[in-house]
């Protein structure tokens, strides 16, 4: 018993060397490629607005290129990964290498059975940005399965992020990453390059305009110049102009009429444009009163495009030199596809945010525990109180609650930190009416029971038969 836990030992003592330890490249292999790939995206790179704070993603890190797992190889035996990514924008959810979170179905090649692998490390600091997963599998008969489907890539590993601000986020393969090999009955590290990836939910184009609070006289004109840029891949298209906040005047008519000359531009097109102008005239009707009237510059990807979107650029339009002045301006609501407005710090992060997550499958008589996952930002400490939609609350993290009637609850968390700014965050449950039942004793089993039951009161009988015989003898 003593040998095999002597070998699993000095596996786990071989990894923590690594770091001493040099690559050895295998004869006839080719390089193998440690990259981020997002599973939205289908690439290194998820670039989607509608990601917005609250939601989460998945990326799964990928070694392509991997070796056969054999005896002479050198196929993967384990890792030793280290990610950074910008923690004021996305972070660490869960991360795992092993069903149920990370299955051999989705091409997970590290889903062995428990006592197959060793996990060595698996940290997340959030403060700094930076994760590590590193494991080990025991012995060459226990090394990572690769995908059977052509073309399929070997994940490593699976995270989830959850998406707390707005911005480009790098999500980086840092260099003291290493990949463990096996090769003629002896582990060894395998040279890899690295290919890095990156979130980004911003706007994927903005709008400037100059002046920014321009200035017109009644039946007057006024210039403005609209420069559209572009941020990101999403905003790849054609780009509409409009300028919406018009009202009619008491007397019929509109305030103002406008001309954008060019109308409409194409962002990364053939000629890898990443801006056009467009030069805006208003010009106010005669019987238009003095006043300022917020005005708003919508640019618009419009369906059937898949990457449909609006920007808006809000200013304010003062008019002069009339004897009247203008009422009360209530602008008719809009319906953009997705509105995001810019401000004097662009993609702001909101202050304070929580979410939470529950204990799956939950049953009537069973607790199910809520566990707060994000509390950040404003000033600490945070006050947590829990809302578990049956007329109960709680407070602490984490918290348990026990449901009494099926039915669908929607539970809340509170979250408030010492300046008295709370977030709520809600998510609604599920009680199913017939909760699962313990199953039944196994008919094998019982009859087994019973049949040692009998054949033991035999031996009993036969006994205590033999021992009164042979009493009978010694008297007689």
């Amino acid at each position: 018993m003593a040998r095999p836990l002597i070998l699993i030992v000095l596996l786990v003592l071989q990894l923590g060397a690594l770091p001493h330890l040099a690559p050895m490249p295998v004869a006839g292999d080719t390089q193998i490629v440690l990259s981020v790939f997002s599973e939205d995206s289908s690439s290194p790179n998820l670039v989607d607005p509608t990601f917005i704070v609250g939601s989460s993603f998945n990326i799964t890190v990928v070694a392509d290129n991997s070796p056969p797992v054999d005896q002479d190889s050198g196929g993967l035996s384990g890792f030793d990964v280290s990610l950074t990514y910008n923690a004021s924008i996305i972070r660490v959810e869960k991360v795992g290498f092993d069903t149920p979170f990370c299955p051999s179905s989705d091409g997970c090649i590290f889903d062995l059975p428990r006592n197959d692998t060793v996990t060595t490390a698996s940290s997340i600091d959030t403060s700094a940005g930076t994760l590590r997963e590193a494991m080990v599998a025991l012995g060459p008969s226990h090394r990572a399965v690769l995908p059977t489907i052509v073309g399929q890539p070997a994940y490593l590993f699976r995270v989830t992020f959850d998406v707390v601000g707005k911005g480009l986020a790098p999500i980086k393969i840092q260099g003291v990453s290493q990949l463990l090999g096996f090769s003629a009955g002896c582990g060894n590290l395998l040279p890899f390059t690295t290919m890095d990836g990156s979130f980004d939910n911003r706007a994927p184009f903005r709008i400037t305009a100059t002046p920014l609070t321009p200035t017109v006289a009644p039946s007057g004109s006024v210039n403005m110049q609209v420069n559209v840029s572009l941020v990101n891949s999403a905003g790849n298209g054609n780009v509409e102009l409009f300028l919406s906040g018009i009202i009619p005047l008491p007397g019929g008519g509109p305030e103002f009429n406008y001309v954008f000359n060019p109308m409409s531009g194409t962002l990364n097109g053939p000629t890898g444009m990443n801006n056009f102008l467009s030069s805006l005239q208003i010009t106010a009707a005669s019987q238009t009163p003095s006043g300022t009237y917020p005005l708003t510059i919508a640019g618009v990807i419009p369906p059937p495009s898949s990457n449909y979107f609006q920007y808006n650029y809000n200013f304010t339009l003062t008019v002069q030199g009339s004897g009247y002045s203008a009422s009360t301006i209530s602008l008719p609501p809009m319906s953009p596809v997705l509105e995001i407005l810019p401000t004097t710090q662009p993609d702001p992060t909101q202050g304070l945010l929580a979410a939470f997550t529950t204990s799956s499958s939950p049953t009537i008589a069973s607790p199910v525990i809520f566990h707060a996952v994000a509390v950040w930002c404003f000033s600490s400490p945070y006050t947590l109180h829990w809302d578990f939609g049956d007329g109960t609350s709680g407070t602490g993290n984490p918290a348990s609650h026990t449901y009494s009637t099926s039915g669908a609850y929607t539970a809340t968390l509170n979250v408030t930190d010492s300046s008295g700014n709370s977030y709520l965050s809600s998510q609604t449950l599920t009680i199913p009416a017939n909760s699962p039942q313990p199953a039944p004793p196994s008919p094998d089993i019982t009859i087994t029971v019973i049949s040692s039951l009998i054949l033991l009161a035999l031996l009993v009988i036969t006994a205590a038969v033999l021992f009164g015989r042979r009493r009978r003898k010694s008297r007689s």
